[in-house]
């Protein structure tokens, strides 16, 4: 209730207009500004649309210029994660907006910085960013022009996945025990045994889908998209649910 209520009152357009005001980057100031802004937006529709009426009657660089700049300022680790998370929300929230996000701001510059951190931390958002963004045409192509697939294959060549492990004998006594406690979690909660990803898996899963080639339309025709910022989010939101 609160948040809805901040939301009504201008919530979303206050702190855009701060970041906008900002002369330099006051890293703590723009961090807690960047952070109330994710919380506006957080599994808020209502914040959501008021973004994007922003982007449609004010421009792109109004709504995301100061977010977008933050991902590349390597001085300021911190900064750079949470403008990725909050970025990152945006784009699952809104997947129309990915193409125009990065044809129409410096945003794949700012990844091939971040992806360059010496944070482990940036570098995770931002190769998971990467991970949302890497189906379409528009990221690969400038991925590639930017450089940012090359900062990719050099994570993969500084940390490159670890090879599958070696076949156990069922019948020895490492793979008995390997088949006992295989399904057995740290917490003795039943189910395999995962880890997280490495930096060098991560960049190469982008790889991967950076490389792939797009699979042909079988339709016969299609209706055009929606144009505009607002337009592409409140197509989004009124989709009707799709049956089984």
């Amino acid at each position: 209730e609160g948040k809805r209520l901040a939301v009504a009152s201008g919530g979303v357009q206050k702190v855009l207009s701060q970041l906008q005001q900002l002369p330099d980057i006051d890293a703590t100031l723009a961090e807690d500004l960047v952070a109330c802004l994710g919380v506006f937006l957080g599994g808020s529709p209502d914040g959501m649309k008021v973004l994007f009426e922003c982007a449609d009657t004010k421009g792109e660089v109004a709504a995301f210029g100061a977010l977008v700049s933050y991902v590349g300022a390597s001085q300021h680790p911190s900064l750079q994660s949470i403008a990725i998370d909050v970025l990152g929300s945006v784009c699952a929230a809104a997947p129309q907006s990915q193409t125009w996000l990065v044809e129409g701001l410096p945003l794949c510059e700012g990844l091939t910085i971040a992806a360059a951190s010496s944070s482990r931390d940036v570098c995770k958002a931002t190769l998971e960013f990467c991970s949302l963004l890497a189906n379409g045409e528009a990221f690969k192509a400038t991925a590639k022009k930017v450089g940012l697939e090359a900062q990719l294959r050099l994570i993969v060549e500084r940390e490159p996945p670890p090879p599958p492990a070696a076949a156990v004998p069922k019948n020895s006594l490492t793979g008995v025990l390997s088949a006992a406690f295989s399904g057995i979690s740290p917490a003795l909660g039943r189910g395999p045994i995962q880890r997280e990803p490495t930096l060098g898996e991560l960049a190469a899963a982008v790889l991967r889908r950076l490389q792939a080639t797009a699979m042909p339309s079988t339709s016969a025709s299609c209706p055009p998209p929606p144009t505009g910022a607002l337009q592409d989010l409140e197509a989004l939101l009124n989709s009707p649910p799709t049956s089984a």
